[in-house]
């Protein structure tokens, strides 16, 4: 037990430390002025922050470019070192690079090769004072064709089915 507090005005506060990360479980329990008993209980990750990661895209062919956007959620961390590595499917590092004055927020590129692997994963840290977060993505090669529909008229609907049959509406 990390806290403990009796209140009769129904307010409880707690500040986490800046340097716990974990679980934290919260009980409350209320008793009314006849001995009714009631018991809540609640449980909550804190992390030192969230990374959030974007790929401009999840499917790519030969040559494209792909855009990865990022943000990263914190009070704790604010002048954080970032990096990112990509592996390939065969989960070889294929690419690793420092994004050079980190802020927040940003993005980073990098082009595919004209011979490229079936997938890449993205791994995106942010780090400062020992503490580290992390965000994950991956970007899948295009098999098979490639479908560009182009409508002329009015068409209020297209699915596209399992089998590839094309079925259009309007």
């Amino acid at each position: 037990m990390l806290y403990s507090l009796t209140t009769s005005n129904n307010i409880l506060t707690y500040t986490i430390p800046d340097d716990f990360e974990g679980v934290l479980q919260f009980e409350v329990t209320a008793v009314s002025s006849g001995g009714t008993e009631a018991t809540q209980t609640e449980r909550v990750t804190v992390t030192y922050g969230k990374l959030i990661m974007r790929p401009d895209k999840t499917m790519y062919s030969a040559g494209d470019k792909i855009t990865v956007d990022y943000e990263l959620v914190s009070n704790i961390m604010t002048a954080p070192m970032l990096y990112y590595e990509i592996y390939d499917a065969q989960t070889q590092l294929w690419l690793q690079l420092i994004i050079p004055s980190a802020n927040l927020t940003g993005s980073f590129s990098f082009n595919i090769s004209d011979s490229p692997s079936s997938s890449y994963t993205i791994k995106l840290w942010a780090t400062q004072n020992g503490k580290t977060v992390e965000a994950n993505a991956t970007v899948k090669k295009i098999t098979g064709y490639k479908l560009f529909i182009n409508l002329d008229s009015n068409s209020t609907s297209l699915v596209i089915m399992q089998q590839s049959i094309i079925k259009l509406s309007r």
